[in-house]
């Protein structure tokens, strides 16, 4: 019974108060059921028979003892009613077999069979009355006879029917007082199964209630101190029922919830001194952010001078490329130019060789002219100084054209090595007109690249001192964290734990001034950091996983 459990007991208890109830039931259906049948047969056998020997005593009288009485008392017969009494005396021959024939085995047979022959007399008496009836006038000289057998058979019938009545009456009285009887019986019975069964039911529940009243307030107790911070009050080892399960489930709860303060006790001790680190490494983060803003806007500053650099030297390539464009279209026209010299020079040359046989020629003739003045004698004197004089010319004429066929050799020379050396130098100049073009293109490209630059550094600039900004936002969240972790640690000191209280550590009620650093403005000079080797911040590593981890979710 110790180790059962409520649910079990809750059962039994229900079943013992069923059975309880059933057999109050089940005895009062059987008797109920005694009681319809007594009343069934009180109504079939006695009240119904009883109502049927009224209604037959009645008709007895109504239908034949009283038209009986009128012909005796009438000289003078009527026809009709006499034979309308002899259908009468048919019907109640009739009514008074039905009724025989129900009381056959519900009254006694003695009374029935008396009965039965003083009516079958009586009805005979009255037969016979009427025969005569039907075949006289009138009945004078019997009269009184007939009629005194007549009545003294209906006397006796009539008695007979009352005594019958009077056994019916008895015998439904009997079934009144044995339906009384077991009415009582049932009521005793009924009482006895009750007064019993709640008995056991009180006994069963009082020891149900006084298990779950001490079970509950063993754990009222013991959540009470709970509640008060003691997690060190002792839980007695309870059964495994329903309550105790519950109780053994506060044990554990307390146990587990002893392990929670220590380990929050812990980590809230770990939280508040890693607040303060964190603290202090955002304000070093929130400086090195002020003063990479300064350096920031420095690089910013010679990437604009850069980018004007850039500019400068691309407009320069422009007009270089714009320059080596024209001297190569020059050199073009240069080494065309020369080639058409030296056509010219040699188309010059050939009227010069010309020339040269002319004077050859001029100088033969000269001779052939002097040949001639010499066999003319003085006759051919003058003619001969001609000839003379000509072939001068043609000799002269001969060694200018010698010295212009030379001459015009070596231009031809020099307008072919020029025009060989333009030749060599026009792809130079379009190589370097390329080159030019390219190093604009370049500088182009240098240009766009140092804007997007300057535009980055400029974002980096803001990126910088939002960080400066979110690193004092961190730095003030990281002392609210600080003050949350201290109001904790204050909170942890409700609990007991091994029968000592928590304290809040001497050193976290320090609070250290928290440095603002200095906000840089777009119109500062940006200053050189200068690279502080004694502060070198806190290493603080909250990405590292241990046991103390397991309860929380990782994102």
């Amino acid at each position: 019974m110790k180790n059962m459990k409520i649910g079990t007991k809750m059962t039994v208890l229900l079943v013992i108060t069923m059975a309880v109830i059933a057999l109050v039931g089940q005895n009062g259906l059987s008797n109920l059921q005694k009681i319809e049948n007594a009343a069934n047969d009180m109504y079939t056998n006695r009240v119904a028979p009883l109502q049927q020997l009224k209604n037959f005593s009645d008709e007895l009288f109504m239908s034949i003892a009283f038209p009986m009485q009128k012909i005796q008392n009438t000289d003078s017969i009527d026809k009709t009613m006499v034979y309308d009494l002899m259908i009468k005396i048919d019907h109640i021959k009739t009514s008074w077999k039905s009724l025989e024939n129900n009381m056959a085995n519900h009254t006694s047979k003695e009374l029935t069979d008396k009965t039965n022959l003083d009516f079958l007399e009586t009805i005979k008496h009255a037969e016979d009355i009427l025969q005569t009836a039907k075949t006289s006038k009138s009945i004078a000289e019997e009269k009184n006879y007939n009629f005194t057998l007549f009545f003294t058979a209906l006397n006796k019938t009539v008695k007979d029917v009352n005594q019958l009545m009077e056994y019916q009456l008895t015998e439904a009285r009997q079934i009144s007082l044995n339906a009384e009887k077991i009415i009582g019986n049932t009521k005793s019975q009924s009482m006895i199964i009750i007064i019993v069964g709640l008995l056991i039911i009180f006994i069963l529940s009082v020891i149900l209630i006084r298990g779950v009243i001490n079970k509950l307030k063993i754990s009222n107790d013991v959540i009470n101190e709970m509640a008060k911070g003691n997690l060190e009050v002792e839980v007695p080892e309870m059964p495994d029922d329903e309550l105790g399960k519950v109780i053994n489930n506060i044990e554990k709860m307390r146990l587990k919830l002893k392990e929670v303060v220590s380990t929050v006790y812990m980590a809230a001790d770990n939280l508040s001194l890693a607040s303060r680190e964190l603290s202090s490494a955002s304000q070093n983060i929130s400086q090195g952010a002020t003063a990479q803003a300064s350096s920031t806007e420095e690089v910013s500053s010679s990437i604009e001078e850069m980018v004007s650099a850039i500019q400068e030297n691309a407009s320069s390539a422009k007009e270089t490329e714009k320059i080596a464009e024209n001297m190569a279209d020059k050199t073009d026209k240069m080494v065309k130019a020369g080639i058409d010299s030296r056509e010219k020079i040699k188309a010059i040359a050939e009227k010069i060789s010309i020339i040269d046989e002319i004077a050859f020629q001029t100088n033969i003739l000269a001779l052939n002219a002097a040949v001639e003045a010499a066999r003319a004698g003085e006759h051919g004197r003058g003619f001969g100084v001609v000839a003379s004089e000509v072939g001068k010319l043609a000799d002269r004429s001969k060694k200018a054209a010698s010295e212009i066929e030379d001459l015009s050799k070596s231009s031809v020379n020099v307008i072919e090595e020029a025009g060989g050396l333009m030749q060599n130098i026009a792809p130079e100049i379009n190589k370097t007109s390329n080159l030019v073009t390219r190093i604009n293109n370049a500088s182009q490209e240098q240009e766009m690249g140092a804007n997007q630059i300057n535009i980055a550094i400029q974002h980096l600039n803001e990126i910088t001192q939002q960080n400066a900004a979110a690193s004092e936002e961190i730095a003030t969240s990281a002392e609210e964290l600080s003050s949350q972790a201290e109001q904790l640690l204050q909170t942890m000191t409700f609990f007991k734990i091994n029968n000592k209280e928590f304290t809040v550590s001497s050193n976290l009620q320090m609070k250290p001034r928290r440095q603002t650093p200095s906000p840089v403005f777009e119109n500062e000079m940006p200053t050189k950091r200068i690279k502080d080797k004694s502060s070198s911040g806190v290493y603080i590593d909250l990405g590292r996983e241990d046991d103390l981890d397991g309860g929380f979710e990782k994102f």
